[in-house]
């Protein structure tokens, strides 16, 4: 079988390595599409360049304008966050890449917004993480439940597909991740009104050294980092590494932790590598799709945010006053808890791409 994988932006290929690597090791040819001008404004640093693409990608990618001449024949075309491909400006960048109309398109799941405002008309396969993401799906956007429930398929959460090593730090961290200033008028507002973040990094500090734990900022490109957290960090990493899943890869190598985060779908990988989430609530967060859902809304007492034994949900001045009082912090989730967690909302934890390459071959 000819695969095509359509990759827009670098860090879509933790999501569909594992699977790569699957449908090559059983002998289907397997061509990466980088779609390098399919991404402009705050996330074009993420852009598919070739020359960023990491090297063990290399035998399988090409650019698209060298489709003319390195002839692709795709019998399947997998696109991950393929949201953008099903309006009309994605199907135009995915023409002009020069990838053969395949008799069949996959979309892969790679965030929480990404598959609720899908159509599932177009795609022969949605790979989901979770099967409890179908029924949020149909709830969010109103499609036909015999329409998803015929594409969607369950596969679990790629990337914890990347191999696993013992703790390379030696101590816990608290891993902070900045309020992003870019990508969106709510993010604006947010910031705008969020004045007392400062504070809160002081306290953050003042907490790891009372509990001997690093205090590690992750930001991307797209988010310039304060001074004061370059200040009182031990640790900044101020952008991804091309092609890498430069979070996931952080917290896995960590003994223990907690991942303070705004809003974001790292409380994901927080759950994957088995450490505790602190989620903050921006004054003034809109209310979106997801809130119609409540495994989903913020608003619930159980949920995607707020998962008691795992993930906590609280306001800027909660944060603070936690990381004021509470070693609890870099305690290991509750195992019963986490194991919940998991399942609610990511599947199977490993084997997702065995799972993908199954599917596809199902297809032909």
């Amino acid at each position: 079988m000819n695969i095509a994988v359509y990759v827009r932006r670098l860090n879509q290929l933790r999501y569909v390595e594992s699977m790569i690597r699957e449908a090559a090791r059983r002998g289907h040819h397997v061509r990466m599409v980088l779609d390098d001008q399919g991404e402009t404004g705050p996330k074009a640093s993420e852009r598919a360049i070739p020359e960023h693409v990491p090297p063990r990608f290399w035998q399988w990618a090409f650019a698209s304008h060298q489709r003319q001449s390195s002839h692709v024949v795709a019998d399947v075309v997998v696109v991950p966050a393929a949201l953008k491909v099903g309006d009309d400006d994605g199907a135009e960048r995915l023409r002009i890449s020069r990838v053969p109309q395949a008799r069949h398109r996959v979309a892969v799941q790679t965030s929480v917004s990404d598959l609720l405002r899908l159509d599932p008309a177009p795609w022969a396969r949605v790979f989901g993480w979770s099967a409890r993401w179908a029924e949020w799906w149909a709830t969010a956007s109103g499609q036909p439940r015999p329409e998803i429930q015929r594409a969607f398929r369950a596969v679990g959460w790629a990337t914890s597909d990347r191999v696993h090593r013992p703790p390379s730090r030696s101590c816990p961290a608290v891993v902070y991740l900045p309020l992003p200033v870019t990508g969106g008028s709510r993010w604006q507002r947010a910031r705008h009104r969020f004045l007392d973040e400062p504070g809160l990094v002081r306290s953050i500090r003042g907490f790891c050294d009372r509990h001997n734990a690093q205090f590690i900022v992750k930001s991307r490109s797209k988010t310039p980092i304060p001074p004061v957290l370059r200040r009182e960090a031990d640790l900044v990493i101020a952008e991804d590494r091309p092609g890498e899943a430069t979070l996931y890869d952080l917290l896995d190598s960590l003994p223990g932790g907690v991942v303070v985060h705004y809003m974001s779908t790292s409380v994901t990988e927080a759950a994957a590598t088995g450490l505790r989430a602190l989620s903050i609530k921006p004054v003034g967060w809109p209310v979106d799709n997801r809130g119609a859902i409540p495994d989903l809304s913020p608003e619930s007492a159980r949920g995607f945010y707020r998962w008691p034994g795992v993930s906590e949900l609280t306001t800027l001045s909660g944060a603070d006053f936690m990381f004021s009082n509470n070693a609890q912090l870099l305690t290991p989730p509750e195992p019963s808890a986490l194991n919940a967690y998991q399942a609610h909302y990511l599947g199977p934890l490993f084997g997702a791409g065995t799972r993908m390459v199954d599917e596809l071959e199902a297809l032909a």
